[in-house]
């Protein structure tokens, strides 16, 4: 009988109020069930390799492709153009039908977070069909970055901030164009 007499938006508030209440409960126990600081950047790792074969941003290739450095002068040019743009357009152009990270050492320093890793993968490209590559030494560095879900719970994830550089990788096969 009392539950009858109060007013319709007395019961929206409080419907509100307990719906709400369980979203952050929600997402307070998927904060806490989080695996630990390793395992995320391993996850992450996976998730670059698996953006790397499908040919989406942020793939694992898509940064190696940008820090590979050349034993080359910045003057010297291939028909007018840098070879490390060469290499990262070559990279990135390939059809990628496989990628392998192996040998994966994870060394956690308090917010930052390095990756050493061996990185192997087959491209495919219509000039030179299939094509091994082989980088034996990937220096991965990750952040951990926080945010907030539902503006309340506190969030932690791994980005990568950068990619240590590189030399030319091994790719068996193809011509060395280098002098």
């Amino acid at each position: 009988m009392f539950m009858r007499k109060l007013p319709v938006w007395i019961w929206i508030s409080v419907f509100t109020f307990v719906g709400l209440l369980i979203l952050v409960v929600i997402n307070i126990v998927a904060v806490m069930n989080k695996p630990d600081d390793k395992t995320q950047i391993l996850q992450a790792l996976e998730e670059m390799r698996v953006a790397s074969v499908e040919g989406r941003a942020g793939g694992v290739l898509q940064y190696i492709s940008d820090s590979i450095e050349l034993p080359v002068e910045p003057e010297d040019q291939w028909y007018g153009r840098s070879p490390k743009g060469q290499i990262a357009r070559f990279l990135r152009q390939a059809q990628i039908r496989s990628v392998e990270i192996n040998d994966t050492k994870v060394e956690l320093y308090g917010e930052l977070a390095q990756v050493t890793c061996s990185v192997r993968g087959e491209l495919s490209y219509p000039a030179f069909g299939d094509i091994p590559v082989a980088f034996e030494r990937v220096v991965i560095e990750f952040r951990r970055e926080s945010s907030r879900r539902l503006l309340v719970v506190p969030d932690y994830t791994w980005r990568v901030i950068r990619v240590q550089p590189l030399s030319m990788p091994k790719m068996d096969g193809m011509p060395m164009m280098i002098r």
